[in-house]
């Protein structure tokens, strides 16, 4: 800690004799307004939309979607600063990879793979490249046999009584099948209780209950509730490895198809980080994403990201939710002030209980726990209210600017005569609401300032368009200048 402590101390002293403006900020921001102009937005919109178009193409089966966003301004200008900060101190030839590297993700994509069909007939069962699918996809069938089996235990309509020897010998399986499905060596944090620790000791156990002969002939609710988490754990999981296998083979078949490498000039990269295995990023708290990296000839970057369904799931809640991640989540506690200024707390006493509450709690009945948080959320809104009407309509449009970034999201629209991909821009009470919510949803303060938001008539609707491949083939021939290299601006 004091190392670190140390080395940001040096590097703030610094700033003012290390040309950082110069070196980083103003190159850094110049490629931010080249990369977010109307032009690449819209370059963008056509790469996504064929990669969309080819996945449906090459593999019809695979329920895919896309989403894809340009970084808010704060975001980026966090990035820059975090950027430098880590890679200080560093030499003059670093300067451009630095730079480089700081702008590679203003524009991003995420591929959801959301559901593996049940036959997975896209795929040459005598291509070795794909013995780890079906390998994978043997394992999801077994698996599947083995849940049918211990639901049918548990609901009597097997021969197998009930017992305590029984419930062990379900248990120590079915912790070894989660063991196995997930990645807890990599994400050790992802469970409360690791599953290896919980298989240790229910083997033990059970070896105690066999030398002592004292099983017990029925089994407590205790026991069949442990089951039935694991259970709805293992459903969770089933298809989580197969799909990151699927997404392993396809997605580089996908990207050196002739309309995104030849027409659209996309090129990619997987990402080097040594923080990365082969592209895949495992973080300690349970989340996993491969990272490509692209790039076109005429010098527009992206990052390219690939989940599971269960990854996706992650980024929203739960441990690994992106809104975890340190400066990831942004206050709205400037747009709401005492109601009496001579309060006996701060605004923050009152703001920090209502950022607290989930507010779906709000809707809930007949829980307690919930009728506790309502009394709470009551109580501390005698406190506090909204900023004035004027005020807030002038911080939030910075504040939507700032803050927010600009999403869309792809679905596809198919006929019996053309294929096409809808894609749609949201709405920016979605953007804002991406950037406002906790691991456990929008709190109730957040709530609040939306519902104010959309009050105050502030909110835009989201808009669609569709693509299908002849127009993509169309905007590239019509632009096909502007996707060659483009000449260097001088400095």
């Amino acid at each position: 800690m004091i190392e670190i402590n140390q080395k940001h101390k040096e590097f703030i002293q610094n700033l003012g004799t290390s040309n950082y403006l110069v070196n980083f900020a103003t190159p850094s921001q110049k490629n931010y307004e080249k990369f977010t102009n109307d032009f690449n937005i819209e370059y963008f919109k056509h790469i996504v939309a064929a990669i969309y178009l080819e996945y449906k193409k090459q593999y019809p089966n695979l329920d895919i979607f896309i989403t894809f966003r340009s970084k808010s301004k704060s975001s980026f200008s966090n990035n820059i600063f975090k950027t430098v900060f880590k890679k200080y101190p560093y030499d003059n030839e670093q300067i451009p990879d630095i730079v480089n590297n700081i702008s590679k993700d203003i524009l991003g994509m995420k591929i959801v793979l959301n559901r593996v069909p049940d036959v997975l007939s896209s795929f040459d069962r005598s291509d070795s490249e794909n013995d780890k699918i079906f390998e994978l996809y043997r394992n999801k069938l077994n698996n599947l046999v083995f849940l049918d089996n211990l639901e049918n235990w548990l609901k009597g309509n097997t021969d197998d009584y009930r017992s305590e020897q029984k419930f062990y010998e379900y248990y120590i399986d079915i912790l070894k099948r989660l063991k196995d499905l997930s990645y807890e060596d990599k994400c050790p944090k992802a469970v409360d209780i690791s599953y290896s620790f919980r298989l240790e000791n229910a083997i033990a156990t059970k070896k105690k209950l066999e030398e002592n002969s004292s099983f017990s002939l029925e089994i407590t609710q205790k026991q069949i509730d442990s089951l039935k988490e694991c259970m709805a754990d293992m459903n969770e999981r089933l298809d989580d490895k197969l799909q990151h296998a699927l997404l392993d083979v396809t997605l580089a078949k996908v990207l050196n198809t002739p309309i995104i490498k030849d027409l659209l000039h996309v090129s990619y990269t997987i990402d080097p980080s040594p923080k990365k295995e082969k592209g895949w990023m495992f973080t300690e708290t349970g989340y996993i994403a491969l990272y490509y990296r692209l790039k076109t000839d005429s010098g527009l970057r992206a990052e390219l990201q690939c989940v599971s369904h269960k990854g996706n799931d992650d980024d929203k809640k739960g441990p690994s939710a992106h809104s975890e991640m340190v400066g990831k989540t942004r206050t709205v506690d400037n747009f709401f002030e005492l109601i009496d200024k001579n309060d006996e707390h701060e605004l923050s006493y009152y703001t920090n209980i209502l950022k607290k509450i989930p507010s779906i709690v709000l809707n809930s009945k007949n829980n307690a726990i919930h009728e506790r948080y309502k009394k709470d959320a009551l109580e501390a809104w005698k406190h506090i209210k909204c900023i004035d009407d004027d005020q807030f309509i002038k911080y939030s449009e910075l504040f939507k600017q700032c803050a927010s970034p600009v999403l869309y999201a792809t679905h596809a629209a198919h006929n019996s005569f053309i294929s096409e991909v809808i894609i749609q821009e949201k709405s920016d009470v979605e953007a804002l609401i991406d950037v406002i919510r906790s691991k456990d949803g929008l709190s109730v303060l957040a709530k609040k300032f939306i519902d104010n938001y959309e009050r105050l008539g502030l909110s835009n609707p989201s808009y669609t368009v569709s693509l299908s491949e002849a127009e993509i083939v169309d905007w590239c021939t019509a632009n096909a200048s502007k996707l060659e290299p483009q000449p260097q601006e001088e400095k």
